[in-house]
């Protein structure tokens, strides 16, 4: 995405903001391709900057419900495993009077799964989905927020090398940073 920009900057620096319009066809996304027709169209850059940090904010929301949903879940999960435990030494007990010793152990045994799987659903489903839905988020809320960088750059004229200095900043693996910047030296 920063070489895209990269080579966007250069063409709207060489040709004018217009000359980007015939890339829109070739983006396939919808948040980038948002953001150049709003550069394209002339907007200001409060304007540009105000509507798509809502739209980052809108998908954020989003998508920690999704993991808020799973987290509850994990929440919830030994609960309901403790309830079934329950109702089957509920059972147990009551048949106890005319059940042997080896009847009433299994019959406790199996009543104990109940909170096993409550809590393994919870420890080894649940929660471990969720973190991974909210670290999801967390990426492609920065990946929006490089790409609204990425726009406000193009939009104020800036040097494709600015462009790339403003952008390369949101990548944390130093590998690929060094990749982009060998790409740009070439």
């Amino acid at each position: 995405m920063v070489q895209t920009f990269v080579t966007f900057s250069e063409k709207a620096r060489r040709e004018g903001l217009l000359a980007l319009e015939d890339d829109l066809e070739d983006i396939d996304d919808s948040f980038l391709k948002k953001g150049l027709q709003l550069v394209i169209d002339g907007a200001d850059a409060d304007v540009i900057k105000d509507i798509l940090m809502k739209d980052i904010q809108s998908k954020a929301s989003e998508e920690n419900n999704a993991a808020n949903f799973w987290t509850m879940m994990g929440g919830y999960s030994p609960t309901i495993g403790i309830i079934g435990t329950v109702i089957g030494l509920m059972h147990v007990l009551q048949g106890l009077g005319s059940a042997d010793a080896q009847t009433l152990g299994a019959g406790i045994a199996m009543a104990f799964i109940a909170t096993f799987y409550g809590i393994a659903l919870a420890n080894l489903a649940w929660l471990p989905l969720s973190e991974k839905l909210k670290y999801r988020a967390k990426q492609a809320k920065a990946y929006r927020s490089l790409i609204l960088t990425g726009i406000l750059t193009i939009q104020s004229g800036d040097n494709p090398r600015i462009v790339q200095d403003r952008l390369i900043v949101f990548i944390s693996d130093e590998s690929e940073k060094k990749k982009i910047l060998e790409a740009s030296a070439e």
